[in-house]
């Protein structure tokens, strides 16, 4: 009797461990994602900052604090289809040191990154807020 309770007690604990385990390495997978999805930009490796949209309605732009704004974005997600803004009308294009651009372009409550051949999407409030006024002029 006390084997058969023992027995039953080491399956459930296996079960138990393995469901945790499991659980676990799907979490891993998803935040592994979203880390190698958003990757900071070091402010040192910024060239300059480009505009695109109505400039006036934005005010001076801080390649620092658009970077700091960059770097502080949460929740990135895939674009489902891989594409995003068609016709932008106003943006940000950030060029590094190296050549490549960043782009950013409004989209919802959201922006839009492209970099390279990713798209995805990112929230940061005040970044959100500037795109917003230079695609829409107010």
């Amino acid at each position: 009797m006390l084997l058969r309770i023992l027995s039953t007690m080491s399956k459930s604990i296996f079960a138990r461990s393995l469901f945790w385990a499991a659980l676990a390495a799907i979490g891993i997978f998803f935040l592994r994602e979203r880390m190698i999805l958003h990757r900071p930009i070091d402010p040192a490796a910024v060239a300059h900052i480009r505009v695109m949209g109505h400039a006036e309605a934005a005010g001076p732009i801080d390649q620092n604090q658009v970077v700091a704004w960059f770097n502080q974005g949460t929740d990135p997600r895939r674009s489902p289809d891989n594409t995003g803004h068609t016709t932008p009308t106003g943006g940000l294009f950030i060029v590094l040191n190296s050549g490549e651009e960043i782009r950013l372009y409004p989209e919802g409550t959201d922006f839009l990154v492209v970099q390279k051949d990713d798209y995805y999407y990112l929230k940061q409030p005040n970044l959100g807020g500037l795109l917003d006024k230079l695609e829409a002029g107010r």
